[in-house]
C-alpha cells in the first residue's frame, strides 16, 4: 500500500494545510465553531485532559504571553470588568436606591445585610464581586447605592443619613 503524502512529506503537506486555512479563514472559523458547539461536552472533556497532560507548558505559555502583552492584558481586563459591571448596573436597576441617582459613575454595588467586608475577604473585592454575583444568578441581598448613600450607611449604623432625615421629618 502506497504511503499517503502527508506523511511522505509532512513539511509540504503543512504548508498546504496553511495556505488553504489562510484563504479560507473564516470560513474555516465557522466550521470549528459549529464543531465545537456541536461536541461541547466531549470538547470540554478532550480540553481537560490536555491540559492536565500539559500543565506546566500551558502555564508557562500563559506567563510569556502576559509578560509580552501585559498592556494589552489590562485592555482586556478592564474590558471584562465594564461589561460585567454594566450587567450588574443593568439588573439592579440603573439608579441608587436611596436616593435615586442615576448616573453610572456614582453607583456602588451595596450589601443590604451590612456584611460586606466579610464577604469581600472571601471572595476579593471590585471586579471579582461582580464576577461572584454573575456567576450566583444575581442573588438577593445586594442593592445599588451611590457613593454618598453608601458611605453614608456605612458611618451611620447601617442607615443612610437619607432615610434618617426622611424618618426624623415624620
Amino acid at each position: 500500500m502506497k504511503t499517503p503524502w502527508r506523511e511522505r512529506e509532512p513539511e509540504k503537506y503543512r504548508e498546504s494545510q496553511r495556505k488553504y486555512y489562510a484563504g479560507h479563514k473564516e470560513e474555516m472559523r465557522q466550521k470549528n465553531h459549529r464543531y465545537y458547539q456541536e461536541n461541547l461536552e466531549k470538547e470540554k472533556l478532550r480540553n481537560k485532559e490536555y491540559y492536565a497532560k500539559n500543565r506546566e507548558r500551558q502555564l508557562e505559555k500563559s506567563r510569556k504571553w502576559r509578560t509580552e502583552n501585559y498592556q494589552r492584558m489590562l485592555q482586556l481586563n478592564r474590558m471584562h470588568n465594564k461589561k460585567c459591571r454594566d450587567r450588574i448596573l443593568d439588573h439592579y436597576g440603573r439608579k441608587c436606591a436611596c436616593c435615586g441617582e442615576q448616573n453610572g459613575k456614582f453607583l456602588s454595588v451595596d450589601h443590604m445585610n451590612g456584611n460586606g467586608a466579610k464577604h469581600r475577604k472571601t471572595i476579593g473585592g471590585g471586579s471579582r464581586l461582580y464576577s461572584w454575583i454573575i456567576r450566583n444568578n444575581y442573588p438577593d441581598g445586594f442593592q445599588l447605592l451611590c457613593y454618598n448613600c453608601n458611605l453614608g450607611k456605612a458611618f451611620n449604623r447601617g442607615i443612610c443619613p437619607h432615610v434618617e432625615k426622611k424618618e426624623n421629618q415624620l
